[in-house]
């Protein structure tokens, strides 16, 4: 797809991928860009609007997907469902509102979006490219809630592409630690896992996986070549969760 003088909305806009996406579409020829996070994004009359939306509720994604035609001038051609969240650490005790919002967030929304975009558009002229995570392939300690919604947004796509006439239509991106802020907790910082990379290296796999019709977009060439080797030897995977759980284990003792 090329994205000259597509109509686009970006979730999560304010900060790390979200914002390094923005950067680079700000940058396309005629693209009208829908910008949203609950942190304000600058605007720029005629070409890039926000709006302040809480992802976790479905009136307000209802009221996003209705409103994103009027603002962008036309039905949306791509809608980038980056926004989301994770806390690190042991699984905190029974606390479920805090499980229900992070589901909400990471995995139903996405998946209420593809809901909605279908039923107003059912010749499916129109992508939704969904942020998901390496944690998909391999869950890492001290993320478990996180990489289960991740994974749940996995196997969801392998089944709904079937349904669908293009598997691009419902794309999923699989970013591997990205060094944004996501990894930033108060006045401590989470150990960050490896391999990362940059939001900037994230955006721009992500753009050329939409102009080349990708449905899954790894922008890891370190992640693809390990998980290749986890395959073979699924031991190497084990062993990189024991390390991780290690750091976890050093890092509770940390902040206790």
């Amino acid at each position: 797809m090329d994205l000259q003088g597509k109509r686009v909305v970006v979730t999560g806009a304010a900060s790390g991928i979200g914002a390094a996406l923005v950067d680079a579409l700000r940058r396309v020829e005629g693209v009208r860009l829908l910008a949203v996070d609950l942190i304000d994004v600058p605007e720029e009359p005629g070409r890039v609007w926000f709006r302040r939306v809480d992802l976790s509720d479905g009136a307000a994604l209802d009221a996003l997907v209705e409103e994103a035609d009027t603002l962008l001038g036309g039905p949306v051609d791509v809608f980038f469902a980056n926004a989301g969240y994770a806390w690190y650490g042991r699984l905190p005790g029974p606390d479920m509102a805090k499980l229900e919002r992070l589901f909400r967030t990471n995995t139903l929304g996405p998946i209420h979006v593809l809901q909605r975009l279908l039923a107003r558009r059912p010749a499916e002229d129109f992508r939704l490219v969904v942020t998901a995570s390496a944690m998909a392939f391999l869950p890492v300690p001290g993320y478990a809630a996180y990489a289960a919604t991740k994974a749940t947004l996995r196997s969801f796509a392998v089944a709904v592409r079937f349904e669908l006439k293009r598997p691009e239509t419902f794309t999923l991106v699989y970013p591997i630690a990205t060094r944004t802020r996501f990894f930033d907790y108060g006045h401590s910082t989470a150990p960050t896992p490896w391999p990362s990379q940059t939001p900037e290296q994230v955006a721009r796999a992500m753009i050329r996986g939409v102009q080349r019709d990708r449905a899954d977009i790894h922008p890891s060439l370190v992640f693809r070549v390990f998980s290749r080797v986890v395959d073979v030897l699924p031991f190497t995977g084990w062993l990189y969760q024991k390390w991780q759980a290690w750091l976890l284990d050093r890092w509770t003792r940390a902040h206790r």
